[in-house]
């Protein structure tokens, strides 16, 4: 033998052999790709907080998961359009923000904090920022926030709040077993 032989192996399957072969190779295949077609069954979702002292309102920024939103809002006939397609001037506009006030909340006291929907952004890395200003209101030493949001839908949904006020900042966590947080500020 010379290193110019090559050597060929032919198979010859009948019709029968061939359609457990494709199976077999499809099978494979599919096990391969599971992991990336998995979905999950949990969700994440941060808001960052702040209080400004000069126009004595509360400022929120909520970083969530797109397709997550966009999932639960058409499950729910909340919005017709993609995230990225709403306006102030859509329909959706609306519906949308209702639908976020009724899962997000701050009482500062005993007094609500209404949320006015300043808008959103849908990033290139899968996420969208809703952006909320409140109305004024006094801030007292004892606030209590609400964060329920995708919770009634996935059980095992985790949400966080970081409050920023006066140079020191607070995390408080969201279970679906714990959906509301009282933070007793220090020295307000």
């Amino acid at each position: 033998m010379n290193g110019n032989d090559h050597r060929s192996i032919i198979i010859n399957l009948d019709p029968l052999n061939q359609k457990k072969l494709m199976r077999a190779f499809a099978f494979i295949i599919l096990l391969s790709i599971a992991p990336i077609t998995y979905g999950h069954d949990y969700f994440f979702a941060f808001a960052e907080i702040e209080y400004n002292d000069i126009s004595e309102k509360f400022e929120a920024t909520l970083t969530l998961s797109t397709h997550d939103l966009e999932m639960i809002l058409e499950k729910e006939n909340v919005i017709e359009s993609k995230l990225d397609e709403i306006t102030k001037e859509s329909k959706d506009f609306k519906g949308l923000a209702d639908y976020l006030r009724k899962h997000f909340s701050i009482k500062s006291g005993n007094d609500l904090c209404y949320l006015n929907f300043i808008g959103h952004e849908t990033l290139l890395n899968g996420t969208t920022n809703i952006y909320f200003e409140s109305n004024p209101i006094k801030l007292v030493s004892k606030l209590e926030f609400s964060f329920d949001l995708f919770m009634n839908h996935y059980n095992q949904q985790q949400n966080k709040i970081t409050f920023y006020h006066r140079g020191k900042n607070y995390t408080l966590p969201f279970l679906f077993s714990t959906t509301k947080q009282t933070l007793n500020l220090e020295n307000e």
